[in-house]
């Protein structure tokens, strides 16, 4: 097993009317095979919401920054696949989703609450000796 303590920020924009941020620690705990420098990873993560951003265009609507309905424990999934040398050198894409929703109750959006965070992650690393 592999575990990980990511910081994570997330978001979304609508064009010409606000940008929203969300700031997150995310625990992922994968399993990892290496086959002969190819790594296979996959497992489950638990993060956890702490600071949310609403910027909008129009200075006179106020930034929102309170989580209000936002879940603010979210469990989700891991999978992906990268290239490990035995030097160190690392590189990878992820694919990253959440299974509970980022909305708690009825919240009054388009699509209403049937919102997931999801994310394509590409990484770049180095492997200390003995850390493999």
């Amino acid at each position: 097993m592999h575990p990980e303590l990511l910081y994570s920020q997330r978001g979304y924009q609508i064009e010409d009317f606000s940008k929203t941020t969300f700031h997150n620690i995310d625990l992922p705990l994968l399993a990892r095979i290496n086959a002969a420098g190819l790594v296979f990873e996959a497992g489950p993560q638990v993060g956890y919401l702490f600071a949310r951003k609403t910027k909008y265009d129009d200075s006179a609507i106020p930034d929102i920054t309170g989580r209000g309905q936002l879940n603010k424990l979210q469990f989700g999934y891991i999978v992906g696949v990268g290239y490990q040398l035995e030097s160190g050198p690392n590189v990878g894409i992820r694919y990253n989703r959440s299974i509970t929703k980022l909305y708690d109750g009825d919240a009054a959006l388009p699509g209403g609450n049937k919102i997931y965070n999801s994310v394509f992650q590409f990484q770049l690393g180095f492997a200390f000796p003995g850390s493999n």
